[in-house]
């Protein structure tokens, strides 16, 4: 076998370089940038084990597998790196590279033999492309379905996209939608690339506190806590390579209504934190409305994608012309790992139903 690995324990100077580098040729999500994962893992509480394996064909770098091991449930386990501020769970790969199930098998044994230092192997919210590649990962082990995302093919002008994906009924209602809040008073949508850094900030608090009362209306499970708010907070759109933070918001007489942290990378937008504030004007759907301006504004900046990320929500469905499956994978190492291992089965089998 004519395969090669290099494990790194750390983001350190060697790492970024290879890492950046391999960056603009591969095929990765937003969420495999160096930054983004960088920006993750400084902001744990807790430093888990890191194993950023780096894979060589004939010396030549042909992917990279960001893995860490988590101690949790009393037992480690074996994950992809980015927490909950990952949304796709994947490693970057060459372009056009295709890899053997054989020859893949052979360096997945090697890889999981080299690290070790598990019980369990779990692996969420992966898909069967990584770009236009296919993921071996998907494509060569026993993986069940445990998400879905919800994408869109954008054309090259605005009412072509409405004319495609629209129903006149929408188109009707996001249009009386728009006309009865102008009727409220001065309607800004306003994208925070230039402004100062304090101005952004305050608009991320903003949607950090939405986002969070949200949460608890919901009786959801916070995945906000200041860890995880330090991400955003904090993110550093100048180290953020080949791609740029994008956020803005729907105001209102200069009040938020609705607001959105994402990013726009290798000439896709990802739609990642959108947010609504509770007010009397939440009959004008205003996050509606403000995906509509960033539609726009990804049509008229020559966006290829705009991909709404993970979830079935009901209203992505009214957007989108692509929904794609996302896979988990679970392999018991140890027989320690054995109860947490059936419950992640029982936990995927009914979000299984639930999709």
């Amino acid at each position: 076998m004519s395969f090669k690995i290099k494990i790194f324990n750390e983001f350190n100077e060697d790492l970024e370089k290879i890492w950046k580098n391999f960056e603009k040729e591969s095929s990765n999500y937003c969420f495999q940038n160096y930054y983004w994962l960088k920006n993750w893992y400084i902001n744990l509480k807790n430093k888990n084990k890191l194993f950023t394996t780096l894979i060589y064909k004939n010396n030549t770098l042909v992917m990279i597998l960001p893995l860490y091991v988590e101690k949790k449930y009393g037992i480690k386990i074996l994950k992809w790196q980015g927490g909950e501020q990952v949304d796709y769970m994947n490693m970057l790969i060459l372009k056009d590279f295709i890899i053997s199930k054989d020859d893949f098998l052979n360096i997945w044994k090697l890889i999981k033999k080299e690290i070790s230092f598990f019980d369990l192997l779990h692996f969420e919210k992966q898909q069967k492309f990584i770009g236009e590649v296919l993921n071996p990962f998907v494509q060569n082990l026993n993986v069940e379905k445990n998400y879905v995302s919800h994408s869109i093919s954008l054309p090259d002008s605005l009412n072509l996209f409405i004319e495609k994906n629209l129903k006149k009924k929408f188109i009707r209602d996001t249009e009386r939608m728009q006309k009865n809040l102008k009727n409220e008073g001065d309607v800004e949508f306003l994208i925070y690339e230039n402004n100062d850094n304090s101005k952004k900030q305050e608009i991320m608090k903003e949607i950090i506190n939405q986002k969070i009362l949200r949460i608890k209306e919901l009786k959801q499970k916070n995945v906000l806590d200041k860890d995880s708010q330090n991400f955003y907070l904090k993110f550093n759109n100048s180290e953020f390579n080949n791609g740029k933070l994008h956020i803005s918001s729907l105001n209102l007489n200069g009040k938020c209504l609705a607001a959105h942290w994402g990013v726009v990378y290798k000439n896709v937008f990802y739609y990642l934190m959108p947010t609504i504030a509770k007010t009397d004007f939440m009959k004008h759907a205003p996050g509606r409305l403000l995906l509509f301006f960033l539609i726009e504004w990804s049509i008229n900046n020559k966006i290829k994608k705009f991909d709404l990320t993970i979830g079935d929500e009901s209203y992505k469905k009214n957007w989108s012309d692509s929904k794609i499956d996302l896979f988990n994978y679970l392999e018991k190492k140890s027989l320690k790992s054995y109860p947490i291992y059936f419950y992640f089965k029982i936990k995927n089998l009914v979000r299984k139903f639930l999709i």
